[in-house]
């Protein structure tokens, strides 16, 4: 009660008071932040930006990714870094492209890549376009690449033979303890047109 009293009395001694001093409330995302989560700013009278700099870094992005990343030439740089990844894979998160190989130079393949994006991007406008090797085994060459949809490339990187089909439905009923004919009813049903070659 009376350390109540006192702190009404004395503002400045009040330890909620000098936290509130430190705070600000972004413009943005009308959250109240230490002072510190903003940028610092000559022009305002606090000395401190009017968004915080998680909200900052948000706007910067989508004006970076509207002007920029999703042009043609944006999407042929995102493309070839990559594809620098996967190939040989030297990030380590696809050994599926151990032995495949980059054959063409960043010049060659932006060369190639620019006016192909313009291209399927003016005649499918909306779809996130996709470098695509025609044939997964093949390296990254003139020849063998195409552009199409994110979508239409994902579904062809998880098209299975029909050995691996059953492979795959096979330890699936030992982990789960299926019925494997079960199991294969709820796949027909789930996935009627499922490609399988």
């Amino acid at each position: 009660m009376f350390d109540n009293l006192w702190n009404r009395q004395n503002p400045t001694k009040n330890p909620t008071t000098l936290l509130h001093k430190n705070m600000k409330k972004c413009r943005k995302c009308k959250k109240n932040h230490p002072t510190e989560l903003f940028r610092r700013c000559k022009k305002r009278q606090d000395g401190y930006d009017s968004i915080c700099k998680k909200c900052y870094n948000e706007l910067n992005t989508k004006k970076y990714n509207k002007k920029y990343r999703s042009t043609p030439r944006g999407h042929a740089i995102n493309a070839w870094y990559s594809i620098l990844q996967r190939a040989e894979n030297k990030n380590g998160k696809h050994p599926s492209y151990a032995k495949i190989k980059v054959l063409v130079s960043k010049e060659q393949f932006l060369e190639w890549a620019i006016p192909n994006y313009e291209n399927w991007m003016d005649a499918h406008p909306g779809e996130p376009p996709s470098v695509d090797r025609i044939n997964n085994k093949g390296h990254y060459e003139f020849g063998n690449l195409q552009i199409i949809s994110r979508w239409e490339n994902n579904w062809k990187e998880i098209r299975v033979t029909e050995g691996e089909l059953a492979r795959r439905i096979v330890k699936r009923c030992k982990k789960c303890r299926l019925d494997f004919w079960k199991l294969i009813d709820c796949l027909k049903k789930e996935y009627p047109s499922t490609p399988v070659s």
